[in-house]
């Protein structure tokens, strides 16, 4: 999801992001925040729907989450900077 996301706002935003300790701040955050939105959301489908088998049984799944999201954006970095370098795939149109 990190890696689309970045996709989208480059291509359809039109933020361009260069400098290689902003891309790495960007794609850590997106990263977090985007599974911390997907927490939120597993959170009020618990609570609103009750279901027998809940989604959140307990805190060390929210935190085991939450350290996977990190570590798919920090693989989602390396591989955005693996391509980048080989020049496989051009996440940006260059002028």
């Amino acid at each position: 999801m990190t890696l689309w996301s970045f996709f989208i706002i480059q291509q359809f935003v039109k933020i361009n992001i260069s400098q290689t300790k902003l891309v790495i701040i960007f794609f850590i955050l997106l990263s977090t925040t985007l599974g911390a939105f997907y927490e939120v959301f597993e959170f009020f489908q618990d609570v609103v729907f009750k279901p027998q088998i809940k989604n959140q049984p307990n805190l060390l799944d929210t935190d085991l989450d939450l350290v996977s999201d990190l570590s798919g954006g920090i693989i989602a970095l390396c591989h955005y900077f693996l391509s980048k370098k080989l020049k496989a795939f051009n996440f940006m149109k260059q002028n």
